[in-house]
């Protein structure tokens, strides 16, 4: 099938959504995992969007999986949106004075930045939050490089 436009592609979207929720109900599926698209796709944030709905797995039947891998580079890519972000913030004294507000505007602005913990921490409290929110199973590489059940070298699954 060849999707041409992007109403196919939505309707086409909805189908395997509908197709997938059944297969999940009817346990066929006992087992999800993600990658970091789906938590780019969600603005890089863990409370919005489809990756904010993982969460419902920790009392889901089903499992939730995601490699070390994919959780590195979640985690990367929140760092950076938040260090972005810290830059911009950090940016509001210098065009708060251009624009003419007063020291005292400049002073809480500040003084609100200054009482964040560091983005090291934030990231970090933030990933085991989502991890103890949702349930998730963490598979190491050596889970799937090395001679595990469904990975078994020589094995076909």
């Amino acid at each position: 099938m060849s999707i041409t436009s992007p109403k196919e592609a939505k309707e086409s979207s909805a189908a395997t959504l509908a197709e997938l929720k059944k297969l999940i109900e009817s346990y066929k599926i006992n087992a999800i995992s993600v990658d970091t698209t789906t938590f780019d796709d969600s603005g890089k944030d863990y409370d919005k969007g489809i990756f904010s709905q993982l969460r419902q797995f920790k009392v889901h039947p089903q499992q939730l999986i995601i490699s070390e891998v994919v959780l590195k580079e979640i985690d990367r890519h929140y760092r950076e949106r938040l260090t972005k972000s810290n830059t911009r913030f950090s940016l509001v004294g210098n065009v708060c004075s251009l624009l003419g507000a007063t020291t005292e505007s400049i002073s809480i602005i500040e003084s609100e930045l200054s009482k964040l913990p560091p983005i090291d921490k934030i990231c970090e409290v933030r990933l085991q939050e989502f991890l103890s929110e949702s349930n998730a199973t963490v598979l190491k590489p050596d889970d799937y490089i090395m001679n595990r059940p469904g990975f078994c070298r020589g094995s076909i699954v």
